[in-house]
Protein backbone atom coordinates (compact mmCIF):
# COMPACT_ATOMS: atom_id res chain seq x y z
CA UNK A 1 0.00 0.00 0.00
CA UNK A 2 1.13 3.29 -0.59
CA UNK A 3 2.22 5.79 2.23
CA UNK A 4 0.43 9.02 3.45
CA UNK A 5 0.49 10.46 -0.43
CA UNK A 6 -0.06 7.63 -2.49
CA UNK A 7 -2.65 8.40 -4.83
CA UNK A 8 -4.26 11.23 -7.05
CA UNK A 9 -7.82 12.17 -8.14
CA UNK A 10 -9.04 15.05 -10.23
CA UNK A 11 -12.28 18.02 -11.15
CA UNK A 12 -16.07 16.54 -12.43
CA UNK A 13 -16.22 16.12 -16.51
CA UNK A 14 -19.77 14.81 -17.10
CA UNK A 15 -20.91 15.67 -20.28
CA UNK A 16 -22.47 18.20 -20.95
CA UNK A 17 -21.04 19.85 -18.02
CA UNK A 18 -17.71 19.94 -17.39
CA UNK A 19 -14.73 20.23 -14.73
CA UNK A 20 -15.42 23.84 -13.77
CA UNK A 21 -17.03 23.64 -10.51
CA UNK A 22 -17.92 26.69 -8.34
CA UNK A 23 -20.61 25.33 -5.78
CA UNK A 24 -22.22 27.53 -3.28
CA UNK A 25 -24.90 25.83 -0.74
CA UNK A 26 -28.39 26.98 -0.09
CA UNK A 27 -28.15 27.67 3.64
CA UNK A 28 -31.18 26.27 5.11
CA UNK A 29 -32.28 25.80 8.99
CA UNK A 30 -29.79 23.70 11.03
CA UNK A 31 -30.78 20.35 12.44
CA UNK A 32 -29.41 17.57 13.70
CA UNK A 33 -28.11 14.55 12.59
CA UNK A 34 -30.01 11.40 14.03
CA UNK A 35 -28.31 7.85 12.26
CA UNK A 36 -30.65 7.57 9.77
CA UNK A 37 -32.61 4.66 8.81
CA UNK A 38 -33.55 3.46 5.10
CA UNK A 39 -36.67 5.95 5.23
CA UNK A 40 -34.62 9.04 6.56
CA UNK A 41 -32.22 8.80 3.50
CA UNK A 42 -33.99 11.63 0.85
CA UNK A 43 -32.31 12.81 -1.99
CA UNK A 44 -31.89 16.71 -2.05
CA UNK A 45 -31.61 19.17 -4.77
CA UNK A 46 -28.10 21.37 -4.68
CA UNK A 47 -27.95 24.78 -6.27
CA UNK A 48 -24.82 26.37 -8.47
CA UNK A 49 -23.76 29.99 -8.18
CA UNK A 50 -20.95 32.04 -8.61
CA UNK A 51 -18.26 32.76 -6.05
CA UNK A 52 -18.92 35.73 -3.47
CA UNK A 53 -16.47 36.36 -1.10
CA UNK A 54 -18.24 38.58 1.24
CA UNK A 55 -21.52 36.56 1.14
CA UNK A 56 -19.71 33.32 1.36
CA UNK A 57 -16.21 32.89 1.90
CA UNK A 58 -16.44 28.68 2.18
CA UNK A 59 -16.15 28.96 -1.30
CA UNK A 60 -14.07 31.97 -2.16
CA UNK A 61 -12.51 30.04 -4.59
CA UNK A 62 -13.44 26.71 -5.29
CA UNK A 63 -12.49 24.99 -7.82
CA UNK A 64 -10.19 25.54 -11.12
CA UNK A 65 -7.88 27.36 -12.01
CA UNK A 66 -5.19 29.17 -13.27
CA UNK A 67 -1.31 29.64 -14.76
CA UNK A 68 2.21 29.56 -14.92
CA UNK A 69 5.20 28.82 -16.62
CA UNK A 70 6.37 24.78 -17.41
CA UNK A 71 10.23 25.73 -18.10
CA UNK A 72 12.96 25.50 -15.29
CA UNK A 73 12.74 28.58 -13.67
CA UNK A 74 12.46 29.33 -10.00
CA UNK A 75 13.93 32.48 -9.05
CA UNK A 76 10.26 33.45 -8.06
CA UNK A 77 9.61 34.40 -4.02
CA UNK A 78 7.42 31.21 -2.55
CA UNK A 79 4.79 33.86 -1.97
CA UNK A 80 4.09 36.19 -4.76
CA UNK A 81 1.31 37.61 -7.09
CA UNK A 82 0.40 36.69 -10.75
CA UNK A 83 0.54 40.12 -11.52
CA UNK A 84 4.11 40.67 -10.17
CA UNK A 85 5.41 37.02 -12.03
CA UNK A 86 3.96 37.97 -15.14
CA UNK A 87 5.85 41.38 -14.54
CA UNK A 88 9.21 39.36 -13.95
CA UNK A 89 8.50 36.67 -16.96
CA UNK A 90 6.86 38.78 -19.68
CA UNK A 91 8.28 42.60 -19.07
CA UNK A 92 5.57 44.76 -20.45
CA UNK A 93 3.20 42.60 -21.75
CA UNK A 94 0.73 42.27 -18.41
CA UNK A 95 -2.76 42.54 -18.77
CA UNK A 96 -4.25 41.31 -15.44
CA UNK A 97 -6.19 43.87 -13.62
CA UNK A 98 -5.65 42.31 -10.49
CA UNK A 99 -3.30 40.74 -8.62
CA UNK A 100 -3.89 36.99 -7.68
CA UNK A 101 -1.71 35.62 -5.26
CA UNK A 102 0.33 32.34 -5.70
CA UNK A 103 2.22 29.88 -3.94
CA UNK A 104 4.85 29.09 -6.43
CA UNK A 105 6.19 25.01 -6.44
CA UNK A 106 9.35 23.99 -6.53
CA UNK A 107 11.00 22.63 -9.44
CA UNK A 108 10.42 18.95 -9.58
CA UNK A 109 14.22 16.57 -9.35
CA UNK A 110 12.50 14.40 -11.70
CA UNK A 111 12.41 14.38 -15.81
CA UNK A 112 9.33 15.32 -17.69
CA UNK A 113 7.84 16.74 -15.09
CA UNK A 114 6.69 19.92 -14.10
CA UNK A 115 5.83 22.16 -10.61
CA UNK A 116 2.27 23.09 -9.31
CA UNK A 117 1.86 25.96 -8.18
CA UNK A 118 -1.24 26.78 -5.90
CA UNK A 119 -3.87 29.81 -5.09
CA UNK A 120 -2.50 30.01 -1.09
CA UNK A 121 -5.86 28.62 0.25
CA UNK A 122 -5.12 25.14 -1.20
CA UNK A 123 -8.38 25.43 -3.38
CA UNK A 124 -6.80 25.55 -7.70
CA UNK A 125 -3.60 23.89 -8.46
CA UNK A 126 -2.49 25.03 -11.82
CA UNK A 127 0.84 24.89 -13.69
CA UNK A 128 2.40 26.95 -16.56
CA UNK A 129 2.61 26.04 -20.31
CA UNK A 130 4.15 27.33 -23.12
CA UNK A 131 1.69 28.27 -26.52
CA UNK A 132 3.17 28.70 -30.00
CA UNK A 133 6.49 29.87 -31.83
CA UNK A 134 7.11 32.46 -29.16
CA UNK A 135 6.26 30.01 -26.38
CA UNK A 136 3.98 32.29 -24.80
CA UNK A 137 3.26 31.43 -20.93
CA UNK A 138 -0.37 30.77 -20.17
CA UNK A 139 -1.04 30.01 -16.58
CA UNK A 140 -3.64 26.53 -16.93
CA UNK A 141 -5.62 24.60 -14.46
CA UNK A 142 -4.12 20.56 -14.92
CA UNK A 143 -8.04 19.17 -14.74
CA UNK A 144 -8.25 15.59 -15.09
CA UNK A 145 -12.03 15.92 -14.94
CA UNK A 146 -11.99 17.64 -19.02
CA UNK A 147 -10.78 16.62 -21.56
CA UNK A 148 -10.92 19.70 -23.66
CA UNK A 149 -8.03 21.85 -23.82
CA UNK A 150 -8.89 25.44 -24.04
CA UNK A 151 -7.64 29.48 -23.80
CA UNK A 152 -8.51 32.39 -23.73
CA UNK A 153 -8.36 34.22 -27.20
CA UNK A 154 -6.85 37.14 -28.51
CA UNK A 155 -10.29 38.13 -30.17
CA UNK A 156 -12.42 38.00 -26.85
CA UNK A 157 -14.00 40.79 -25.31
CA UNK A 158 -15.10 38.98 -22.63
CA UNK A 159 -14.81 41.04 -19.15
CA UNK A 160 -12.20 37.45 -17.98
CA UNK A 161 -10.50 37.91 -20.94
CA UNK A 162 -9.91 41.87 -20.31
CA UNK A 163 -7.46 40.19 -17.11
CA UNK A 164 -6.09 37.77 -18.50
CA UNK A 165 -3.80 36.35 -20.57
CA UNK A 166 -4.38 35.78 -24.33
CA UNK A 167 -3.85 34.01 -27.11
CA UNK A 168 -3.73 34.45 -31.00
CA UNK A 169 -1.93 34.93 -34.33
CA UNK A 170 -0.08 37.87 -32.94
CA UNK A 171 1.82 35.55 -30.86
CA UNK A 172 2.28 32.70 -33.30
CA UNK A 173 3.32 32.61 -36.83
CA UNK A 174 2.61 28.39 -36.58
CA UNK A 175 -0.91 28.75 -35.06
CA UNK A 176 -3.55 27.17 -37.60
CA UNK A 177 -6.91 28.53 -37.44
CA UNK A 178 -10.21 26.57 -38.62
CA UNK A 179 -13.87 27.14 -38.68
CA UNK A 180 -14.98 24.29 -36.29
CA UNK A 181 -16.26 25.79 -33.24
CA UNK A 182 -16.39 24.75 -29.64
CA UNK A 183 -18.15 24.88 -26.27
CA UNK A 184 -18.17 24.23 -23.29
CA UNK A 185 -20.61 24.37 -20.40
CA UNK A 186 -19.36 24.12 -16.81
CA UNK A 187 -21.06 23.67 -13.31
CA UNK A 188 -20.60 27.45 -13.23
CA UNK A 189 -19.22 29.18 -16.39
CA UNK A 190 -19.13 28.49 -20.17
CA UNK A 191 -16.40 28.95 -22.79
CA UNK A 192 -17.06 29.10 -26.36
CA UNK A 193 -15.35 29.95 -29.70
CA UNK A 194 -13.04 28.17 -32.58
CA UNK A 195 -10.62 25.44 -32.80
CA UNK A 196 -7.21 26.12 -33.12
CA UNK A 197 -3.67 24.41 -34.27
CA UNK A 198 -0.52 24.90 -32.65
CA UNK A 199 2.35 23.94 -30.55
CA UNK A 200 1.93 23.28 -26.72
CA UNK A 201 4.65 22.46 -24.11
CA UNK A 202 4.98 21.45 -20.69
CA UNK A 203 7.64 19.74 -18.30
CA UNK A 204 10.07 20.08 -21.54
CA UNK A 205 7.92 18.28 -24.25
CA UNK A 206 6.20 20.34 -26.89
CA UNK A 207 3.48 18.59 -29.57
CA UNK A 208 1.16 20.08 -31.88
CA UNK A 209 -2.49 20.26 -30.35
CA UNK A 210 -5.36 21.32 -31.45
CA UNK A 211 -7.27 23.21 -28.78
CA UNK A 212 -10.60 25.86 -28.32
CA UNK A 213 -9.64 29.90 -28.23
CA UNK A 214 -11.94 31.01 -26.33
CA UNK A 215 -13.97 34.34 -27.45
CA UNK A 216 -16.92 34.40 -24.84
CA UNK A 217 -15.87 33.47 -21.72
CA UNK A 218 -18.10 33.97 -18.89
CA UNK A 219 -17.57 36.15 -15.98
CA UNK A 220 -17.12 33.85 -13.33
CA UNK A 221 -13.60 32.49 -14.58
CA UNK A 222 -12.98 36.92 -14.15
CA UNK A 223 -12.73 35.41 -10.24
CA UNK A 224 -9.50 33.06 -11.35
CA UNK A 225 -6.42 33.52 -12.26
CA UNK A 226 -6.45 30.59 -15.35
CA UNK A 227 -6.36 31.51 -18.83
CA UNK A 228 -7.12 28.09 -19.52
CA UNK A 229 -7.79 24.18 -18.97
CA UNK A 230 -4.77 21.81 -19.94
CA UNK A 231 -7.28 18.90 -20.09
CA UNK A 232 -5.88 15.67 -18.96
CA UNK A 233 -9.21 13.71 -18.30
CA UNK A 234 -9.90 10.79 -20.75
CA UNK A 235 -10.25 11.02 -24.69
CA UNK A 236 -13.54 8.95 -24.97
CA UNK A 237 -15.19 12.59 -23.23
CA UNK A 238 -13.68 14.99 -26.03
CA UNK A 239 -15.71 16.88 -27.90
CA UNK A 240 -12.49 18.53 -30.19
CA UNK A 241 -12.27 15.29 -32.07
CA UNK A 242 -8.39 15.46 -31.61
CA UNK A 243 -6.11 13.76 -29.16
CA UNK A 244 -4.94 14.91 -25.82
CA UNK A 245 -2.33 16.55 -24.61
CA UNK A 246 -1.47 13.05 -22.85
CA UNK A 247 -2.17 11.82 -26.33
CA UNK A 248 -0.42 13.65 -28.29
CA UNK A 249 2.48 13.20 -25.90
CA UNK A 250 1.85 8.93 -26.20
CA UNK A 251 1.65 9.75 -30.42
CA UNK A 252 5.12 11.26 -30.55
CA UNK A 253 6.71 8.57 -28.74
CA UNK A 254 8.06 10.82 -25.94
CA UNK A 255 7.02 8.75 -22.84
CA UNK A 256 8.40 6.03 -21.61
CA UNK A 257 4.41 4.81 -20.49
CA UNK A 258 1.38 6.55 -21.73
CA UNK A 259 0.96 7.65 -17.21
CA UNK A 260 0.86 10.54 -15.38
CA UNK A 261 1.02 11.09 -11.82
CA UNK A 262 0.10 14.22 -9.48
CA UNK A 263 1.04 15.30 -6.41
CA UNK A 264 -0.75 18.25 -4.39
CA UNK A 265 0.58 20.24 -1.87
CA UNK A 266 -0.98 22.17 0.77
CA UNK A 267 -0.02 26.11 1.44
CA UNK A 268 -0.98 25.93 5.25
CA UNK A 269 1.68 23.28 6.01
CA UNK A 270 4.53 25.06 4.04
CA UNK A 271 4.98 22.86 1.42
CA UNK A 272 6.25 23.32 -2.13
CA UNK A 273 6.41 20.22 -3.47
CA UNK A 274 3.25 19.96 -6.15
CA UNK A 275 3.90 18.57 -9.39
CA UNK A 276 2.99 16.64 -12.40
CA UNK A 277 5.14 13.68 -13.34
CA UNK A 278 4.76 12.58 -16.94
CA UNK A 279 5.78 8.82 -18.03
CA UNK A 280 6.75 7.27 -14.86
CA UNK A 281 5.96 8.16 -10.98
CA UNK A 282 7.52 9.84 -8.92
CA UNK A 283 8.30 7.53 -5.95
CA UNK A 284 9.64 9.97 -3.51
CA UNK A 285 6.13 10.96 -3.21
CA UNK A 286 5.07 8.05 -1.28
CA UNK A 287 6.12 4.85 0.65
CA UNK A 288 5.21 1.51 -0.40
CA UNK A 289 3.44 0.27 -3.14
CA UNK A 290 0.90 1.69 -5.22
CA UNK A 291 -2.32 0.07 -5.07
CA UNK A 292 -3.92 -0.17 -9.11
CA UNK A 293 -7.75 -0.09 -9.59
CA UNK A 294 -9.36 -0.53 -12.80
CA UNK A 295 -11.28 2.17 -14.04
CA UNK A 296 -15.52 1.78 -14.32
CA UNK A 297 -15.61 2.91 -17.96
CA UNK A 298 -13.23 4.96 -20.96
CA UNK A 299 -14.77 7.75 -20.45
CA UNK A 300 -13.93 9.01 -16.60
CA UNK A 301 -11.15 8.75 -14.64
CA UNK A 302 -13.77 6.87 -12.16
CA UNK A 303 -13.25 3.62 -10.27
CA UNK A 304 -15.22 1.56 -7.80
CA UNK A 305 -15.12 2.54 -4.34
CA UNK A 306 -15.29 -0.30 -1.82
CA UNK A 307 -16.59 1.54 1.32
CA UNK A 308 -16.01 4.90 3.21
CA UNK A 309 -15.34 4.41 7.09
CA UNK A 310 -15.73 7.09 9.81
CA UNK A 311 -13.77 6.54 12.74
CA UNK A 312 -12.49 2.83 12.02
CA UNK A 313 -15.88 1.77 11.27
CA UNK A 314 -17.16 0.50 8.40
CA UNK A 315 -20.10 2.85 6.61
CA UNK A 316 -21.07 -0.42 4.64
CA UNK A 317 -21.45 2.37 1.46
CA UNK A 318 -21.04 -0.29 -1.32
CA UNK A 319 -21.96 -0.53 -4.70
CA UNK A 320 -20.23 3.55 -5.51
CA UNK A 321 -17.86 4.76 -7.63
CA UNK A 322 -15.85 8.11 -7.69
CA UNK A 323 -14.67 10.47 -10.43
CA UNK A 324 -11.22 11.44 -9.41
CA UNK A 325 -10.84 14.87 -10.47
CA UNK A 326 -7.71 17.71 -9.81
CA UNK A 327 -10.30 20.42 -11.22
CA UNK A 328 -12.37 20.21 -8.33
CA UNK A 329 -11.67 21.67 -4.83
CA UNK A 330 -14.33 20.29 -2.41
CA UNK A 331 -15.70 16.34 -2.38
CA UNK A 332 -19.14 15.30 -3.23
CA UNK A 333 -21.25 12.18 -2.50
CA UNK A 334 -25.03 11.97 -3.03
CA UNK A 335 -26.96 12.97 0.16
CA UNK A 336 -28.12 10.05 1.11
CA UNK A 337 -24.11 8.52 1.62
CA UNK A 338 -23.36 12.07 3.22
CA UNK A 339 -25.83 12.02 6.11
CA UNK A 340 -24.88 8.52 6.81
CA UNK A 341 -21.34 9.57 6.86
CA UNK A 342 -22.00 13.27 8.95
CA UNK A 343 -24.24 10.83 11.69
CA UNK A 344 -21.21 9.32 12.79
CA UNK A 345 -19.42 12.61 13.38
CA UNK A 346 -20.02 13.36 17.12
CA UNK A 347 -21.21 16.81 17.56
CA UNK A 348 -22.25 16.97 13.84
CA UNK A 349 -25.48 19.36 12.24
CA UNK A 350 -26.78 19.29 8.33
CA UNK A 351 -27.28 22.49 7.71
CA UNK A 352 -29.11 22.16 4.06
CA UNK A 353 -29.91 19.26 1.78
CA UNK A 354 -26.57 19.22 1.19
CA UNK A 355 -24.28 21.29 3.58
CA UNK A 356 -23.24 19.82 6.85
CA UNK A 357 -21.21 21.56 10.14
CA UNK A 358 -18.82 19.87 12.03
CA UNK A 359 -16.86 20.22 15.29
CA UNK A 360 -13.83 22.47 14.14
CA UNK A 361 -11.89 20.75 16.75
CA UNK A 362 -12.69 17.20 15.12
CA UNK A 363 -9.95 14.59 14.38
CA UNK A 364 -12.03 11.73 13.62
CA UNK A 365 -10.75 9.62 10.94
CA UNK A 366 -12.57 9.74 7.61
CA UNK A 367 -11.39 6.40 5.07
CA UNK A 368 -11.94 6.18 1.44
CA UNK A 369 -11.36 2.42 0.86
CA UNK A 370 -10.23 1.33 -2.99
CA UNK A 371 -9.25 -2.41 -3.69
CA UNK A 372 -9.58 -3.55 0.50
CA UNK A 373 -6.70 -0.45 1.32
CA UNK A 374 -8.07 2.80 3.67
CA UNK A 375 -6.46 6.02 2.71
CA UNK A 376 -7.17 8.90 4.53
CA UNK A 377 -8.46 12.32 4.51
CA UNK A 378 -7.01 14.58 7.29
CA UNK A 379 -9.29 16.93 8.97
CA UNK A 380 -6.67 19.47 7.32
CA UNK A 381 -8.78 19.47 4.49
CA UNK A 382 -12.34 18.02 5.75
CA UNK A 383 -12.51 21.18 8.35
CA UNK A 384 -13.56 24.10 6.58
CA UNK A 385 -14.02 27.87 7.57
CA UNK A 386 -15.81 28.31 10.85
CA UNK A 387 -19.49 28.43 11.01
CA UNK A 388 -20.50 32.32 12.92
CA UNK A 389 -21.51 32.35 16.81
CA UNK A 390 -19.99 29.15 17.36
CA UNK A 391 -17.17 25.94 17.43
CA UNK A 392 -18.96 24.77 14.06
CA UNK A 393 -17.29 24.56 10.78
CA UNK A 394 -18.58 24.38 7.50
CA UNK A 395 -17.08 20.76 6.18
CA UNK A 396 -15.69 20.81 2.41
CA UNK A 397 -17.67 17.20 2.33
CA UNK A 398 -21.13 17.70 0.30
CA UNK A 399 -24.20 16.18 -0.08
CA UNK A 400 -24.38 16.89 -3.76
CA UNK A 401 -25.64 14.28 -6.11
CA UNK A 402 -23.09 14.77 -9.19
CA UNK A 403 -24.72 12.57 -11.63
CA UNK A 404 -26.09 9.01 -10.78
CA UNK A 405 -26.89 7.99 -7.60
CA UNK A 406 -23.99 6.07 -6.36
CA UNK A 407 -21.57 8.45 -7.94
CA UNK A 408 -18.41 10.28 -5.96
CA UNK A 409 -16.58 13.01 -6.76
CA UNK A 410 -13.21 13.08 -5.31
CA UNK A 411 -11.58 16.63 -5.46
CA UNK A 412 -8.31 18.17 -3.78
CA UNK A 413 -10.13 17.48 -0.22
CA UNK A 414 -9.08 13.92 -0.77
CA UNK A 415 -5.87 14.29 -3.01
CA UNK A 416 -4.16 16.69 -1.25
CA UNK A 417 -3.64 13.45 0.89
CA UNK A 418 -2.43 11.00 -1.74
CA UNK A 419 0.09 10.79 -4.80
CA UNK A 420 -2.35 9.38 -7.76
CA UNK A 421 -0.75 8.07 -11.46
CA UNK A 422 -3.50 8.00 -13.93
CA UNK A 423 -2.30 5.06 -16.22
CA UNK A 424 -3.76 5.57 -19.94
CA UNK A 425 -2.02 2.08 -21.24
CA UNK A 426 -3.76 -0.26 -18.54
CA UNK A 427 -7.61 2.17 -17.41
CA UNK A 428 -6.36 1.88 -14.01
CA UNK A 429 -5.62 4.63 -11.36
CA UNK A 430 -2.61 3.94 -8.95
CA UNK A 431 -2.73 5.26 -5.16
Amino acid sequence: MAGLRGIAVVFLLLLPIDAFYIYEPSHQPVEEIAAPTVGDLILEGFTFNGPNSAQNPLVTMPKLTIKKRAVPRRSVPHESSLAQFDQQESGSRVKRAESYPIATGSTPSQTQSAAIDEDLLDFSYFSAVQFGSSGEMLYMLLDTGSSDTWVMGSDCKSTACGTHNTFGSANSNTLKTSETTFSETYGTGNVSGMVVTDTVELAGMKVSLAFGSGSEVSDHFDNYPMDGILALGRPGASNLGGPTFLQALGNAKLLPANIFGINLQRHVDGTTDGEVNFGAADTSKFQGQLTYVDTANDQLWEIPVDDVSVGGVACKMTGNTAIIDTGTSQLFMPPTQAKQLFAQIPGSVQADSETFHIPCDTTISIQMVFAKMPFSISPEDYVGSPVAGGDLCESTIFGVQVEGPNQFLLGDVFLKNVYSVFDSDKSRIGQ
